[in-house]
């Protein structure tokens, strides 16, 4: 995403966000949002009051998370070991983040625009500002350090003290000002929970698959809330957690989703050899194209059934 990370370059500080009126009634408002006849049936939870944090069941249609089952499968050799944005453009590995991750385009398919208008939607912005989605996976002991979604952390050594709250530096934009952290897969009571140990009393909370955890990652003046800093719990073996980041910005990024941005089924793999021998027809009205993300004429889609692979393709996207 160059034209993301260019944009990560500055290093002026930007103003202050103006929150979307949604959001600010949502995060700072009198008393918490419950349901919304314009989030469409999504009902909110308030799991911490004190700054609000949500949890958003069934964020996911069923159809999507079996869309981004298929996608993790048919990418799982794509995932890199997740970064920190830094100044100046720069992605710093982390020791403290041993998880994966695989960064989609912005508006890749027809789930991911939809996930992104619904993110959007939430909060009252508009799917512009929202990052390109990222799926996060975690297996073999991986967990992911304190961290807050904004900028790097200092103080970190004093982490330990009681009382001691680290501040948030390096800045990087655009600003993440609303955070959306969606599950895809069920987790066990104490693995791969994502932790606020800031936040009185410290929230923990279960991986469940489809619900989304949603903050703020600003105070109600726009400025950073270190409360906010959060972490993944380790997930041991045998177990695998996957996720997906939503990020709602300051800033319009409908240039990563213009006409000269790459298609879809170049970034995702392409059947190998292995695979094409075992390329079937399908009729299946339920399933959808991996390369163009369409399910239209299923007569001509193709199932893989490689390895349990069952991804779709049309003839043409081959």
């Amino acid at each position: 995403h160059k034209a993301l990370d260019d944009q990560r370059r500055s290093t002026r500080a930007p103003p202050i966000p103006r929150l979307p009126v949604r959001a600010e009634s949502l995060f700072f408002g009198v008393s918490p949002a419950r349901r919304d006849p314009a989030l469409k049936g999504l009902s909110l939870k308030e799991v911490s009051s004190s700054p609000r944090v949500y949890e958003v069941a069934n964020f996911l249609r069923p159809r999507e998370l079996e869309h981004l089952d298929q996608l993790i499968g048919a990418c799982r050799d794509s995932f890199q070991h997740s970064v920190q944005d830094a100044a100046g453009g720069r992605r710093v590995r982390d020791d403290d983040r041993t998880s994966l991750s695989l960064e989609l385009l912005k508006g890749q398919d027809w789930a991911a625009r939809a996930i992104e208008a619904r993110a959007a939607e939430l909060v009252g912005a508009s799917p512009d500002v929202v990052e390109p989605l990222q799926l996060v996976s975690y297996a073999d002991g991986a967990s992911f350090g304190l961290h807050h979604d904004m900028g790097a952390l200092e103080n970190t050594e004093e982490m330990g003290i009681p009382g001691v709250i680290p501040d948030v530096i390096d800045v990087v934009p655009p600003r993440r000002i609303i955070s959306v952290f969606v599950y895809l897969n069920d987790c066990a009571e104490g693995v791969g929970h994502t932790e606020f140990p800031f936040i009185e009393p410290p929230l923990s909370v279960r991986p469940r698959a489809g619900t989304a955890l949603v903050w703020c990652n600003v105070d109600q003046f726009g400025a950073p809330n270190e409360r906010l800093a959060h972490r993944g719990s380790p997930v041991p073996a045998p177990h695998r957690k996957f996720g997906l980041n939503i990020w709602v910005t300051d800033t319009s990024l409908a240039a990563l989703a213009g006409r000269d941005a790459p298609r879809p089924a170049r970034r995702t793999p392409r059947p190998t050899a292995a695979h094409a021998g075992c390329l079937r027809g399908a009729s299946d009205e339920s399933r959808e194209c991996l390369g163009c993300g369409l399910g239209s004429s299923p007569e001509s889609l193709l199932l893989c059934d490689y390895d349990r692979c069952q991804s779709a393709w049309h003839m043409a996207c081959l």
